[in-house]
């Protein structure tokens, strides 16, 4: 019989399902809702419909993969809902890390002609870094629907003959983790990092500049670099818990009945709601909107 803890633990988790439903749903709604008006969706409009949908995609196939888990389920249809857990987890954070590429080009100031050259190029092909991102998460993960990754976890503790086909599958794992790791987890957060670091830098520039010059007209840039950098920075912290939380995971540190394996799992569903509440907060259209929904509720309810 399950205990308080996991009880309570899966009424949170289902909390966090319906506010991320509800955040995502919202980012796309009012975009879909412009679209549908005849309004001209920006670049960074786009942006938030690919993470808003990809993490729909992740919050259903995270829930759907942790009945499997709970359940200790092994079949094929559990397979196919890790493999696109795993897509949608690694096309969230791949479209995060090429969102904070998107704003640094858009707002630090390079010099050199290689980099002017690749500012250049990314704000004129946006529409290619949201369908490679999509692309390139598919070929990673779907292998997996053809890979029982729980039964390997509990094979890779027997002893398994030379020429055995599990161990031929875990040796795939082996190498799909090695892969995985790097490609999947680093380099996104590598570049989430680097971009949080360069706003962050022309920012003091910017704030330097303004304290010599004294001159007006600085506020609104002030402004933009403010909310960039507060952005990039809320998504770095996130990224790195939700890094943590998966490799965690992974490498299967804690035992099924340890209570911080099932935290690891909370922290990786709390991603994606926290994900759209930073984006709501940053972008200056969907933080008038809900400012506006809210002040309506206020009304109704006073």
């Amino acid at each position: 019989m399950p205990s308080v803890f996991t009880w309570a633990l899966t009424a949170v988790q289902m909390v966090a399902f319906l506010v991320g439903v509800a955040t995502n749903g919202f980012v796309l709604g009012v975009n879909l809702c412009d679209r549908i008006s005849g309004s001209h969706l920006t670049s960074s409009d786009q942006f938030m419909c690919s993470m808003a949908v990809s993490n729909l995609s992740l919050q259903f196939w995270s829930v759907s993969n942790w009945i499997c888990d709970h359940f200790k389920e092994t079949g094929y249809s559990c397979q196919a809902i890790y493999a696109f857990k795993m897509v949608s987890s690694h096309c969230s954070l791949l479209l995060t890390a090429s969102l904070c590429i998107f704003y640094c080009s858009r707002i630090v100031v390079f010099h050199h002609s290689l980099l002017l050259q690749l500012q250049t190029h990314i704000k004129s092909s946006y529409h290619y870094l949201i369908v490679w991102s999509f692309l390139i998460c598919l070929v990673m993960g779907l292998p997996l629907a053809w890979t029982d990754e729980r039964r390997e976890s509990v094979l890779s503790t027997n002893f398994s003959l030379p020429g055995n086909s599990s161990t031929k599958n875990l040796s795939y794992m082996d190498t799909y983790r090695s892969l995985l790791v790097p490609f999947g987890y680093a380099m996104p957060l590598l570049c989430v990092l680097v971009s949080a670091g360069l706003i962050m830098r022309s920012l003091m520039k910017h704030m330097k500049r303004m304290r010599i010059t004294m001159k007006t007209g600085h506020e609104v840039r002030m402004e933009v670099h403010l909310r960039a950098g507060c952005t990039v920075l809320s998504l770095l912290i996130l990224f790195i818990a939700y890094f943590v939380s998966s490799i965690l995971i992974m490498i299967d540190l804690f035992p099924d009945e340890d209570p911080r394996r099932a935290i690891c799992y909370l922290a990786s569903t709390l991603y994606s709601p926290v994900h759209s509440i930073v984006l709501i907060r940053g972008n200056t259209k969907l933080r008038g909107v809900a400012a506006g929904i809210a002040r309506k509720l206020r009304r109704v309810k006073g």
